[in-house]
This record gives structure tokens, C-alpha cells and sequence, in this order.
């Protein structure tokens, strides 16, 4: 294996190095390296090797915009490289510079460059950081990168997670990158997944409610066989952790139940199927006790629960982040913590959340330590660093698998100065906690015989296909209907008896 270092003071380890000749051996290809191995630094060397080839290429770089301080960090700082910036905030030009940093936002100033150049005869690099978000093609961003797509050589794509819930965003993710990789929409469906029609209620602009029929993936086939295809274009790369999984289960107070039935059923009503979000978030807000129609209850099982599994990580020592879905809920556990502030030895809360600017949030990364919590969203699981802290505790699960992944990639960074990761899961058993605990152990699943093992999965999979989501979304209907919780029966039927 050839040593790709170029910055002797910063040297690849063995698996950067495989990264590295994986991708300069392809035109187009995908780096599925997990949180904290290093990605950035692996791949802004590859594309110094690219231009140092080619003279006459130039690279645009495309990330959100709280993802570019890390690619000019290791331009700068450790490749002394010179680039180009086209973000809402600046736009710089640099003689001579060869590579582009362009914002996510910003996609549509950068294209007329990228038309210029092509015109000049220049071949053209694309690499998309945090490539997930190219699995929707109505999305805007997926739209303007493919009338922009022909103009690229070279076109990589860098993520962590290149299979979220659904497996039909896999391969509009694989058609960007070459669209002649898994072949037609069609072809691939007959080919890998196993669907099935359903009738769904949509609502008209009058009031009324049509029906109409969709075909919904409901699990995959020939998995090795798409296993070995998607290995010509991606490679999954990871830091062995030593991560401990801990399952906390509470049950709810009658009062609790009561209140919970009551929130449940809106999902029994006509309109639900097309407000099945709205409507499991209101579960949430019950079981977080923020739901604003109720009295907010003194302390619930669950918080008890969270606050004692809290303070015991605290007394060892260990800084903790507390993932929770929605903001208020976030702000419903600062308020606990501010209350028991004395009783958990707390010196210090923080937060990262969509709600705090960016610059806000990175200051944090250095003001972790012991006898700290850092209360999180889904807005802090991407592209800031938090291995600080050893301890994720997930008040709620994440219903996205993307979520889950990037949320444990805050805490196992390959420059983790901890031997071991702890990872809680609160969970008020029979409820939506168990519901969307399941989902990721299921999708976790599907990405395992895709992918193989990934560290920063739950160690509990399911072995299961989509088939079962639907099983457990009935469930969940079912024990509505019959005015009561999900039982551990139930449970066991969906998860084949195991």
C-alpha cells in the first residue's frame, strides 16, 4: 500500500491510505467512511493528487456550510494549499488557486464558474461532502447539480451514511453519481426490491378525500448480489470502538398511560396518513411531558430515569451530550437540569441546536468537560466535532438511521483521547420511544446487509426487513384502537419470535 502522505507532520494512517487509492482509482465513487476516521483530510489529499495529475483540472468542493471549516482547515492548515470560497458569507478568489469551496447554498452562484471553465476547455472535479442529502431527486439541491452533472470528469461523493430509511434514496444517490451504475428506476425495483401496492388517502384541495394506489418498497432481494455491485463504488471505512450499548426502560404511571391513550388517538382519524409526523409528535410531546394541552406532570418515570442514569455517568467522570428530537423538548431537559443542578454536580449546560448560529456551536467543541452536559438536535449531529465527551445518552431516539449514526459519530473521532464510548438509550417501553427504537434497529439492519457491521449502530439488530415497519406502524394503530400500550408480546411477533 502506497503512503499518499504529503504533509509529514500530519501522516495517513493505513485505512486514510486505501481511502485514498480506492477513490484516485474511479472516476466516480462514494467514501463511506464513518464519523471521525478522518474523511475530510483523506480526501482533500486525494484531490491534491488529482490536480498534481492533471494539470489542467480544476476541483469544486460542495458542503453545507458548517462542513467547509473542516475542508479549509486541512487545505490550509495542513496541505498549504490555496482555494477559492463562494459561500453567502464570502466570496474569495485566489491566483492561481485550483480548488473551489462552495457552500450547498450557494450552488447556483458557483454554476456559472463551473460553465466557464468547461467552455475553456478545463476538465472539472466535483466532491460532494455530506453526499446523503443528494437521496431526494425533487429536492432543489439534487434538480441544479443534474443539469450541472455532465460537466464533471471526476465526481465523488463523501458521507457516512449512504443508506438512510429508505432504500430508494440509495439509489437516486447512486444515479447522480453514474447513472448507468444500478440502471433504471424500474430495472433496479424488479431487480432488488420486494414492493407492494397500498391505497392511500389524499386530501383535495376542496376538503374531500380521493384514494389512490402506490407502490411501497417493502424490502430488498439478491442482497449480496447489490452488495457487490454498490462495492465498485463505495467504501465503507471505520475505527474500531470500544462502544457500550445500554438499554434504560421505564414504565409509565396510569396517569401517564391515560394521558398518552388520549394524544394516540389522532392517529385513528382519517386524515392521519398524511399527518403521520404531526401526529407522532404529539406522542413525543406526551412522553417528554411538554405536551402543551396537559398539565405538565412534577417529574415523569422517564425523566427520573434520564436524570439518574445522568448522574450516574457524571459521578464517573464522564462529560455526557443528551440527544432529544425537538426543540422544546430540549428545552424542557435544560430546565431540569438547571433545577437539579446541585443534586447532579453540574457545573456547566450547553447547547446545540438549529437555533444557535454556527459559530455559537463550534465554541463549544473546547468547553466540554467533566461535570458538563451538552443538550443536542439533529442540527449537532453533522460536521461538528464533540469527542470531548464520552457519554451520548439519547432521550429519544431519532426516527432516521442517518440521525442515530451521525449523532454516535460526535463522541467516537479517531482522535478520541477515551478508551471507551457509553451510549444510553431512555426508553418508556410500549410507547413512540419503543416504536422508534425498533425502526432503527430494523433499517440498522437493512445497512448491515448492505454495508456490513458499522460500529456506530446499536448493537441489538433486528434481523428483519422493511416488511416489518409496516407490521409495527399496525401495531402501534392496533393498540390504539384498543385503548392501551404496545405489550412485549406484541413485540416478540413482529421480531419473528426472538
Amino acid at each position: 500500500m502506497k503512503d499518499y502522505t504529503l504533509a509529514n507532520d500530519y501522516p495517513l494512517t493505513e485505512g486514510q491510505n486505501e481511502i485514498i487509492e480506492y477513490m484516485l482509482q474511479r472516476p466516480t465513487a462514494i467514501c463511506g467512511a464513518q464519523t471521525g476516521f478522518g474523511k475530510t483530510y483523506c480526501l482533500s489529499t486525494a484531490l491534491v493528487y488529482l490536480l498534481l495529475r492533471f494539470p489542467g483540472t480544476h476541483a469544486f468542493v460542495l458542503a453545507p456550510p458548517k462542513a467547509l471549516k473542516g475542508f479549509k482547515k486541512e487545505l490550509s492548515t495542513k496541505l498549504k494549499i490555496r482555494y477559492n470560497i463562494i459561500t453567502s458569507q464570502e466570496v474569495q478568489s485566489l491566483p492561481g488557486a485550483r480548488i473551489t469551496l462552495v457552500s450547498t447554498t450557494c450552488l447556483d452562484k458557483a454554476c456559472p464558474e463551473m460553465v466557464k471553465m468547461k467552455s475553456e476547455g478545463k476538465k472539472l472535479i466535483m466532491l460532494i461532502d455530506e453526499y446523503h442529502c443528494c437521496q431526494s431527486p425533487e429536492s432543489k439541491l439534487y434538480t441544479r447539480l443534474k443539469s450541472v452533472r455532465s460537466l464533471f470528469t471526476i465526481f465523488w461523493g463523501a458521507t457516512a451514511t449512504p443508506l438512510k430509511n429508505d432504500i430508494e434514496g440509495l439509489y437516486w444517490m447512486m444515479y447522480m453519481l453514474n447513472p448507468s451504475a444500478l440502471g433504471s428506476w424500474v430495472a433496479f425495483r424488479n431487480r432488488y426490491l420486494i414492493t407492494e401496492r397500498h391505497t392511500v388517502k389524499q386530501r383535495t384541495k376542496n376538503g374531500k378525500y380521493i384514494s389512490r394506489f402506490v407502490e411501497e418498497v417493502i424490502g430488498f432481494k439478491d442482497a449480496e448480489g447489490l452488495q457487490r455491485l454498490l462495492q465498485q463504488y463505495i467504501i465503507i471505512k471505520q475505527q474500531p470502538y470500544n462502544l457500550n450499548f445500554t438499554y434504560n426502560r421505564i414504565e409509565l404511571e396510569p396517569a401517564e398511560v391515560q394521558k398518552y391513550l388520549i394524544a394516540g388517538k389522532g392517529l385513528l382519524r382519517e386524515s392521519s396518513e398524511n399527518n403521520w409526523a404531526v401526529r407522532l409528535h404529539d406522542l413525543q410531546q406526551v412522553i417528554d411531558n411538554i405536551q402543551p394541552e396537559y398539565r405538565q406532570e412534577e417529574l415523569t418515570n422517564k425523566e427520573k430515569l434520564f436524570l439518574a442514569v445522568l448522574l450516574k455517568r457524571i459521578q464517573e467522570g464522564c462529560p455526557c451530550l443528551v440527544y432529544c428530537d425537538y426543540n422544546d423538548g430540549i428545552n424542557r431537559l435544560e430546565c431540569l437540569l438547571k433545577r437539579f443542578k446541585t443534586n447532579l454536580q453540574l457545573k456547566s449546560i450547553y447547547k446545540v441546536t438549529g437555533d444557535i448560529p454556527l459559530s455559537e456551536r463550534e465554541k463549544i467543541e473546547d468547553k466540554i468537560k467533566p461535570n458538563t452536559v451538552t443538550l443536542i438536535t439533529s442540527a449537532g449531529t453533522e460536521s461538528i466535532n464533540l469527542q470531548k465527551a464520552n457519554t451520548l445518552i439519547f432521550y429519544d431516539v431519532p426516527f432516521s438511521i442517518l440521525t442515530f449514526i451521525q449523532a454516535v459519530g460526535r463522541i467516537t473521532r479517531i482522535d478520541t483521547k477515551f478508551s471507551g464510548q457509553n451510549i444510553h438509550i431512555i426508553e418508556s417501553f410500549g410507547t413512540i420511544d419503543t416504536y422508534k427504537r425498533l425502526l432503527i434497529q430494523i433499517n440498522g439492519n437493512m445497512i448491515k446487509s448492505l454495508f456490513g457491521n458499522i460500529e456506530t449502530l446499536p448493537l441489538e439488530l433486528s434481523v428483519s426487513d422493511k416488511n416489518m415497519i409496516y407490521k409495527l406502524k399496525n401495531t402501534l394503530l392496533w393498540a390504539f384502537k384498543h385503548n392501551r400500550l404496545i405489550t412485549e408480546e406484541e413485540l416478540r411477533k413482529i421480531l419473528g419470535g426472538n
